[in-house]
């Protein structure tokens, strides 16, 4: 049986992260939608598509429990959504730069694709043409 992969939407959680005190707790959604699907044959083509749809280096995704349909990738981002340049995190470190923990969740569903029938099928069952 041959498969398509699937993601059906997506939620982007931020919370600022400190870099000596690490996160504060309160992060909150702060983007979510469903999406025409992006489909592909595999995981890893799924994954490169969906990356190059939301313009994202999936280089290194997590994977929660299997039944909820779900991948995840984080990073540091800026407040505009940007990956910090190595500037930005040298002053993120040094205490004069705000960085957010920005957590991705990517919802996925894996679907059986139809097998057609075949006169086989009907092996046993009258017919007419």
């Amino acid at each position: 049986m041959s498969y398509v992969y699937k993601c059906t939407g997506w939620e982007k959680y931020a919370e600022v992260d400190d870099y000596e005190k690490g996160c504060d707790g309160k992060g909150r959604c702060v983007a979510s939608d469903q999406i025409r699907p992006i489909a592909a044959k595999s995981m890893p083509e799924l994954i490169k598509k969906v990356g190059e749809y939301f313009g994202l280096e999936l280089d290194d995704v997590w994977v929660g429990n299997l039944e909820s349909g779900s991948i995840g990738f984080n990073r540091l981002e800026d407040g505009a959504g940007f990956e910090p340049t190595p500037t930005h995190l040298e002053e993120w470190k040094r205490g004069d730069r705000t960085l957010y923990l920005c957590d991705y969740t990517f919802f996925i569903e894996k679907h059986a694709l139809p097998v057609p029938l075949t006169p086989e099928d009907f092996e046993g069952v009258k017919t007419h043409a």
